[in-house]
């Protein structure tokens, strides 16, 4: 099997020589197109060109009849960047590419007269096409070859995962037959898992292949800084060291939340000003208009620019940026596979290294510090992220963490919007016995439905077809239904009649406040309520807006590695004089408070359990003791008691290990029912107590926890 003519001619107008080694091996399964493929390497690891190289040869060699790629991207500007990068490959081999969200308006029209051979889409605009124009679809799709997932990582274990799933299904069943699927996708810590998310059901095998890990030489340093009391702020000397070493070449600065974003880039613009030299650091994060995002990653990629970005994870997944020198991590990555993710975004070039400065901010640790923070969690963390990257151990994909009634919300009324109506049996087959949903069984999935009953979301006709009720047309007639993760309400923010971006409504507002943002200094000078909407002034100072957003939950993989990092004694070469130090305390209490050999620490009336798990299986453990009367909370890696004593816990741990934890049910009993995802609100109460267990609690790693502690407190 070889590659189109046209194809050839790209690549040698290119001047590549050879094709990369992965590149070369999918050829041959794209072209076949007898099994799914999924192709994991890192950024600019050339997963683009194995997946379209082929794809566009068989297109071209064979032309459908409408169109014969879908490409479902998580991102809008993921989707602009591809379309621009595909551009060429298409037009020297006569076909057409359309990127479809909702910041493109060019060519949609035309689309359903004559569609493109390639379609860059987002799920929420594919879930928009089933909803309005489901018949068109099935007429544009009738010569469909290839689904392509890109950033499959990304989607793994979330809402917009599973809808993506959902539709992939729903695609099929539109068809009537089974249309192969490639994923592109960062490295996984087990494939097989993220086979089994590509395609639920197994209807085709998955062919897997790895690219090279590349960025040859590998360069880390870790500083540490102490947060004293009338001392500096350690966020100010982070600043001055990034001013000082990232001047005049491009690089990416990620920080964990968009107000920390804000706060760095205006700190790096105000030392440009003093220094009086031009501005290269700015902001990117997701409530900056679409117009500064796409001007700040067009800046990147002129390689005459030197351009700092400091952001969120919204330039972690795979925009083209060009040649990054560095990347800068302040605090601790929210997994090792996001850390190793971007990473990845530095030493594109050949010859040039991949560049990591990880900044990890501490508290001063005085008489009265809590466990956690005498072993210097945070810094523990981050340098066992970095460990285990080198080890090449990442987080499994979570396939089973998340029942999803929230999102089968939205796919039932999409489902009966599509079809003009539903059965009961209809919509079971199709979303949960052959679907994506397939943890749903019919007595849940009835009680799913009296619960849309109940709230108005469907209603059902004499002949027990199901079609939208009042709460179901409300949604429709939003078109909220489109996305199935929730979108806080926001304020439009406005300067000199341009739009800036948005701020979610839970920060307070009001007329004179100063706020950053869009790493410049603004003063409010009007908000209109009705059409939430600020109106802003330039200002001197300002004061960092408070975004929504909490702290990722820590895996098992990462909680292990930090036990681990803590009994050994080799000190990381990359660690600074302070991190060194510090490190060497962490690992001085570790041994003092005996957690080597007694996982319970006891300090005054406090008792301190440290399973080193999981935040969710912490989750498993606090509960089963508060089940007990006790007072327990979860503290960074701990659950501490502050109403017993060893012996009882202990005897409660030996008791749980020979006859097992209490049920879920019996946990549930001692939460509430909130509502968490976008349309919780309408599910079951039971139903949705039920998700909560499955979402935030692991019986499982629980348990494995459970005979570890039971067996050192013997």
């Amino acid at each position: 099997m070889y590659l189109h003519p046209g194809v050839l001619k790209w690549i040698h107008a290119r001047g590549w020589r050879t094709l990369r080694n992965i590149q070369e091996q999918a050829i041959a399964p794209i072209l076949d197109r007898q099994s799914d493929v999924l192709i994991s390497a890192p950024t600019a690891g050339g997963k683009t060109e194995a997946a379209f190289l082929p794809i566009v040869s068989s297109l071209a060699g064979n032309p459908p009849r409408g169109v014969g790629c879908i490409c479902i991207s998580p991102l809008r500007a993921l989707i602009s960047d591809q379309a621009r990068r595909l551009e060429s490959l298409c037009e020297a081999t006569g076909l057409r590419v359309q990127p479809w969200h909702g910041d493109v308006t060019a060519g949609k029209q035309q689309f359903w007269k004559s569609p493109a051979e390639i379609l860059l889409i987002t799920p929420e605009s594919l879930e928009a096409m089933f909803l309005h124009r489901a018949s068109d679809l099935a007429r544009v799709m009738v010569e469909l070859r290839y689904v392509v997932s890109d950033e499959l990582h990304a989607l793994v274990g979330s809402v917009r995962g599973r809808q993506m799933q959902s539709l992939l299904h729903r695609l099929d069943t539109l068809l009537g037959r089974t249309t192969p699927r490639i994923a592109l996708s960062a490295t996984f810590g087990d494939v097989k898992l993220a086979e089994r998310f590509l395609r639920p059901d197994g209807a085709l095998p998955c062919i897997s292949l790895e690219g090279a890990q590349g960025g040859g030489e590998l360069r880390v340093q870790l500083r540490a800084f102490i947060r004293r009391k009338g001392g500096d702020d350690p966020y100010q000397t982070i600043s001055d060291h990034l001013f000082s070493v990232l001047r005049g070449e491009s690089n990416l600065v990620f920080a964990n939340s968009r107000g920390l974003v804000e706060q760095v880039s205006d700190d790096l613009r105000d030392r440009s000003e003093r220094a009086h030299v031009p501005n290269e650091f700015f902001p990117h994060h997701g409530s900056l208009s679409r117009d500064q995002r796409q001007w700040l990653e067009a800046r990147l990629r002129d390689a005459h620019l030197p351009t700092t970005a400091v952001c969120t994870s919204t330039l972690e997944l795979g925009v083209d940026l060009g040649d990054v020198e560095s990347v800068a991590q302040i605090g601790g990555a929210p997994t090792v596979s996001a850390l190793k993710q971007r990473l990845g975004r530095s030493g594109r070039r050949p010859g040039k290294p991949q560049v990591l400065r990880q900044y990890v901010v501490l508290g001063d640790v005085a008489v009265d510090s809590s466990p956690g923070e005498r072993l210097r969690l945070p810094l523990i963390q981050a340098i066992a992220a970095v460990e285990l990257m080198l080890q090449r151990r990442f987080e499994p994909p979570r396939l089973n963490d998340d029942l999803h009634y929230s999102t089968l919300v939205q796919q039932v009324l999409s489902v009966i919007v599509q079809n003009r109506g539903a059965r009961a049996d209809q919509l079971y087959g199709l979303l949960c016995k052959t679907g994506p949903f397939h943890d749903i069984d019919t007595k849940n999935f009835g009680a799913f439905l009296r619960g849309l009953g109940a709230t108005g979301v469907l209603e059902q006709l004499g002949d027990g077809t199901l079609v939208p009720g009042v709460s179901g047309e409300r949604l429709l007639a939003s078109h909220d239904l489109y996305t199935a993760f929730a979108i806080p309400e926001e304020f439009r923010l406005v300067a000199g009649g341009k739009p800036l971006g948005t701020l979610p409504i839970d920060s307070p507002v009001a007329p004179g406040m100063l706020i950053i943002f869009g790493g410049r200094r603004w003063r409010i000078a009007h908000a209109d309520i009705n059409s939430k909407t600020l109106t802003l002034l330039p200002a001197p100072a300002g004061k960092v807006p408070l975004f929504g957003g909490g702290a990722a939950a820590v895996s098992a993989l990462l909680r292990q590695g930090m036990s681990e990092l803590l009994r050994d004694t080799t000190m990381p070469v990359y660690l600074d004089e302070e991190a060194q130090m510090q490190l060497v305390a962490a690992r001085s209490e570790f041994l003092a408070m005996r957690l080597d050999t007694q996982p319970i620490y006891a300090e005054d009336s406090c008792l301190w359990l440290a399973p080193w798990c999981s935040d969710r299986a912490l989750n498993v453990l606090r509960l089963a003791l508060c089940s007990l009367g006790l007072e327990a909370t979860n503290e960074d890696a701990f659950v501490s008691v502050s109403n017993s004593t060893v012996p009882t816990v202990v005897e409660a741990l030996d008791q749980w290990r020979v006859q097992g934890l209490p049920s879920m049910d019996q946990l549930l009993a001692l939460s509430l029912p909130i509502v968490e995802q976008k349309f919780d609100q309408f599910v079951d109460t039971a139903l949705r107590l039920q998700n909560f267990g499955v979402r935030h609690l692991d019986f499982d790693e629980a348990t494995s926890a459970l005979a570890r502690l039971s067996s050192t407190t013997a």
